[in-house]
């Protein structure tokens, strides 16, 4: 009998994303490298599901990736340049990094080792020649977060499509800091004390890959300055503050307008919600802009005390009223959601739930307490809905950080071919 052969490399795309869809994300990237035909079916598919990306020593000559689906641990080498990076987020599969040794700032891919220069001067964007400060004492500015508008292609950074917006902040401040801008001799102001006697403040930059400079959006005083965290939704920028504030930036071209969005609290907003502490996300899904609130309680210990996750409470803006309202969410049927210090994500599980390894109705999260020097086990964990909280297995629940964990906080990254 003859023997049949079949050509697999001719199989239909729809069957080529169906099987693309099942794989855990290191048998997503063993598949392309099958063939021509099934890496171009790979790059018109791109696997949603993210990896948990750590680093466990400040030199490391890789980066760990640990693969939630098949609970396996991976490294990927890391070119010297990027060792000593800070990584404050990742959007769109890029890594956007802030070198404090070498002011070299930059998007990087480190599935692929595609760079994309970014301007350097946010380290030194509080001098005279951008604000004039009555009295200040320079400590350090670092970048806390930071996201992409959009993927860094070719087209898209032609077009002036991808933004990068970041906040940074500067801390020990020695007295109040005021910008005068010298016409309508109005003060704005950019740095204030908090409870512990540490002085900072927190400033919103902007920059577009092959600018010289990142550009500086200075607030009037009137706003809260606690920028908790930021979104891009419909081309335009959402901050929201501390004080659940939430503002909105029209980024064109080299002017930045913003106006601050009239918007009811929630209702039942418990006084643990409120708590200035808690960190703060957004995120869409759904053509729903969504508030999460990350409730924390202090664990009293010998020592330093740390915080710990107590529980989380989702709040979806309702545009319909006037002025708008945030509304409690029970539930998010169907999704799984994962927040840290990276552009949060919230992914349909439909299609592929079964196969996934996660739970719908999910908060995957991980520690993104930036300036926490003694957490050396950082908390990564689940949160259902239903309310009930557990720590991930103890194999990734204690990844240890030597030496200054703020420096290289773990973070979600969806990698992108």
């Amino acid at each position: 009998m003859e023997n049949e052969y079949r050509d697999w490399s001719q199989l239909v795309p729809e069957i080529l994303d169906l099987i693309a869809s099942r794989l855990s994300l290191a048998d997503y990237y063993r598949f392309g490298s099958v063939c021509t035909t099934w890496r171009h079916s790979r790059s018109s598919y791109r696997h949603p599901i993210p990896w948990l990306l750590y680093s466990r020593f400040r030199t490391s000559k890789s980066r760990g990736f640990y693969c939630l689906q098949n609970k396996r641990f991976y490294q990927i080498p890391m070119p010297e340049a990027f060792r000593q990076g800070w990584w404050s987020g990742s959007s769109h599969g890029w890594l956007i990094m802030f070198n404090q040794k070498n002011y070299s700032d930059s998007l990087f891919n480190p599935f692929t080792g595609n760079t994309i220069p970014l301007p350097n001067n946010h380290h030194n964007l509080n001098h005279g020649d951008l604000f004039n400060f009555s009295v200040w004492k320079k400590r350090f500015t670092s970048c806390i977060k930071a996201i992409l508008s959009s993927e860094p292609t070719l087209a898209n950074i032609a077009a002036g499509r991808c933004v990068v917006a970041a906040i940074v902040i500067r801390d020990e401040v020695s007295a109040a800091a005021w910008w005068d801008d010298g016409d309508n001799h109005d003060d704005h102001l950019l740095a204030r004390w908090d409870d512990d006697g540490n002085h900072d403040y927190h400033l919103l930059v902007f920059c577009r890959p092959g600018d010289e400079n990142w550009t500086p959006c200075v607030i009037p005083n009137d706003f809260d300055l606690e920028i908790a965290n930021i979104i891009f939704s419909d081309g335009k920028l959402y901050g929201i503050t501390r004080f659940l504030h939430l503002y909105v930036f029209d980024i064109n071209d080299k002017a930045i307008s913003w106006r601050k969005l009239l918007t009811h609290p929630p209702s039942t907003i418990t006084s643990k919600e409120k708590a200035f502490h808690n960190p703060l996300y957004m995120v869409e899904s759904r053509g729903e802009l969504l508030l999460i609130i990350r409730v924390m309680s202090l664990q009293l210990r010998p020592g330093p005390s740390r915080r710990y996750t107590k529980s989380f409470s989702i709040f979806k803006l309702d545009s319909r009223t006037d002025p708008a309202s945030w509304v409690r969410v029970e539930d998010i049927h169907g999704r799984v959601l994962f927040v840290g210090r990276d552009q949060p994500q919230l992914i349909e599980l439909s299609g592929f739930h079964e196969w996934s390894g996660f739970e719908s109705n999910c908060i995957y999260y991980v520690d993104d307490d930036y300036d926490d020097a003694e957490n050396s086990s950082p908390e990564i964990g689940v949160f259902r809905l239903d309310g009930r909280l557990r720590l991930l297995p103890r194999g990734i629940s204690i990844i240890p950080f030597f030496g200054y964990p703020c420096l290289f906080p773990s973070i979600w990254f969806t990698p992108n071919p």
